[in-house]
């Protein structure tokens, strides 16, 4: 499910990049913030909603979704510092019996610093603007479990924070000279190790707004 949607969203940006050439609308910026929905594949879990039924028994799994908020500001002509603000989270239900009900919630909350490097010439007005992206920061690991029967009720919270990173890269497609549709493809390395349970790929899409013209000083 999600190479298909990737396919179709690399495809549709291409198609929209190409055919947008002569109507071109990036324009260079100094600042911006952006949003964006993910999907993070975490390793060992679930990224789709899944429901289970049986005579005795419900399961509802719905996991590896959440969004982030990135702050954007030019230090050069080819370099974005970045600021990001993100979570995802994902939960497990199941009911037996009737009386008996279990609840598991996992979620990651992560504050990050990095460098978007935009790929293309500074000076190109292209409305398809590939860069890449590297950073890292602090990530917290939350377990929330919750089982409630008729005989007992049991609260269960831990939480640990490790450091991390992320690699990447993404595509903005420029519709007008502030608004881009932004697509980010990223690896979070949580704990620095990539055999960590919640490291994985994300794929987010979402909007990026930018003011403020930048002097190139490649132009200079």
């Amino acid at each position: 499910m999600i190479n298909s949607i990737l396919r179709l969203v690399i495809g549709l940006l291409f198609m929209a990049g190409f055919y947008s050439q002569g109507h071109a609308q990036a324009v260079p910026r100094s600042t911006g913030i952006g949003a964006r929905a993910t999907f993070w594949n975490m390793n060992n879990t679930l990224n789709a909603i899944i429901i289970r039924q049986n005579p005795v028994s419900t399961q509802i799994n719905v996991g590896s979704a959440g969004g982030w908020l990135s702050f954007l500001s030019r230090t050069g002509d080819y370099t974005f510092l970045e600021f990001s603000l993100g979570a995802v989270g994902r939960v497990e239900n199941r009911n037996a019996h009737v009386y008996s009900e279990q609840v598991d919630v996992s979620a990651v909350f992560a504050a990050t610093f990095g460098v978007r490097y935009r790929l293309f010439d500074p000076g190109s007005r292209s409305a398809l603007q590939p860069y890449l992206a590297f950073g890292g920061g602090p990530y917290w690991l939350s377990a929330i479990a919750v089982r409630d029967n008729p005989l007992e009720n049991e609260i269960f919270i831990r939480t640990k924070l490790k450091p991390g990173a992320y690699l990447g890269g993404g595509l903005d497609f420029f519709m007008t000279s502030w608004l881009a549709l932004n697509f980010d493809v990223r690896y979070h390395f949580v704990d620095l190790n990539v055999k960590e349970a919640h490291s994985g790929y994300e794929y987010g899409l979402g909007m990026t707004f930018l003011w403020g013209r930048y002097p190139l000083k490649s132009r200079h």
